[in-house]
């Protein structure tokens, strides 16, 4: 999840709820307002699963945890992404540097381009909208590349982006590929991405991140 946002760290997912231990630690979170991130720093997917719910009452039957090394291995997986920007993207952070175009980023530099937040002053709000695109051209990938096609190539794939499964997320690789091949069949301009509102740490300006 991004780090742009503020929500209610709840366990229950509403104020004033006793709360529970953390899992990690033992120790006892109160609700509170936190960026929404903090929810699985405090209470790992279980309580990042009931913080959205909360937010969106939007019921979440499962999730999917991946980290850096299965990113990269399964952008490698489908011989890299394509992605396309109108200038230049250079973060001294992740030393990303793609010039103006159309490239095709291997593991290594996909990694590079959703992570970078230091490309200009939209900072984290940027990071989301290069988030957004590159999940929309990784749907494309799959579509138009012949991965799915090929039944064999297709659970490896699956394999690859599971990796060591985590308890809970509730995914076989069939069913991986099977949710994969449906939202290959979903067009682009049918898909929406939306950014959870700032708020609670700097003044309002008006006008300023609105959309």
């Amino acid at each position: 999840m991004s780090r742009s946002g503020v929500t209610r760290s709840a366990w229950s997912g509403s104020p004033g709820t006793r709360g529970r231990r953390s899992p990690r630690t033992g120790e006892r979170f109160p609700a509170h307002p936190a960026k929404i991130n903090a929810a699985f720093a405090e209470g790992g997917p279980a309580l990042s699963v009931r913080t959205v719910e909360a937010m969106t009452h939007v019921r979440v039957d499962h999730y999917l945890q991946i980290d850096f090394r299965q990113f990269m291995n399964s952008v490698s997986a489908v011989d890299g992404v394509d992605v396309c920007t109108s200038r230049r993207l250079s973060d001294s952070a992740t030393k990303l540097d793609l010039r103006p175009g159309r490239h095709r980023l291997g593991g290594g530099q996909a990694l590079q381009y959703v992570r970078s937040r230091h490309v200009d002053a939209s900072a984290d709000l940027g990071r989301i909208q290069r988030q957004n695109r590159f999940l929309i051209n990784v749907v494309h990938r799959l579509a138009t590349g012949g991965i799915l096609a090929d039944p064999g190539r297709a659970i490896d794939l699956a394999r690859t982006v599971l990796g060591a499964t985590k308890a809970g997320q509730g995914f076989t690789p069939k069913e991986l590929v099977s949710l994969s091949t449906a939202l290959s069949r979903l067009s682009p301009s049918r898909a929406e991405f939306t950014a959870v509102p700032i708020a609670g740490f700097s003044p309002v300006i008006e006008g300023v991140g609105e959309t």
